[in-house]
């Protein structure tokens, strides 16, 4: 990691704090990063295969003009896993479910890598539902 991106992160930390909720029968860890000013629009931000809300902690530090949430997807860091498969259409159903358990009014989402698949998902499959 640069400096640069290392003291983004860093910001991001000073505004980090940790939740848990559960959506689609799975504990969900996420973290939100309040933005300087109220009020803010919300980005909900979706992470990639292999990673967890960490990977995306240098770009929340850059948007303070935003509330930013970052949960860890089902199966990943801190977050459980599906009792059951772990498939496009379980994250799309998660994703779903999660938004309104975060209070969550017209969130931007934003997916990185796995994260863009997840979301497309969830907006093909109920677009109603993720614009709350």
């Amino acid at each position: 990691m640069s400096n640069a991106s290392a003291e983004l992160a860093e910001l991001a930390l000073k505004r980090a704090k940790a939740g848990r909720v559960k959506a689609n029968g799975v504990d969900t860890a996420y973290w939100s990063y309040a933005a300087k000013t109220s009020p803010a629009p919300t980005i909900l931000f979706i992470h990639g295969y292999r990673g967890n809300h960490h990977g995306l902690e240098a770009i929340a530090g850059a948007l303070n003009d935003f509330n930013v949430i970052i949960p860890d997807l089902p199966g990943f860091g801190d977050s459980g896993e599906f009792a059951n498969n772990h498939n496009i259409a379980n994250y799309s159903d998660w994703l779903i479910d999660l938004i309104p358990k975060l209070n969550l009014k017209s969130p931007i989402l934003l997916g990185h890598s796995f994260g863009t698949i997840v979301t497309a998902a969830a907006l093909a499959n109920r677009a109603d539902a993720c614009a709350v």
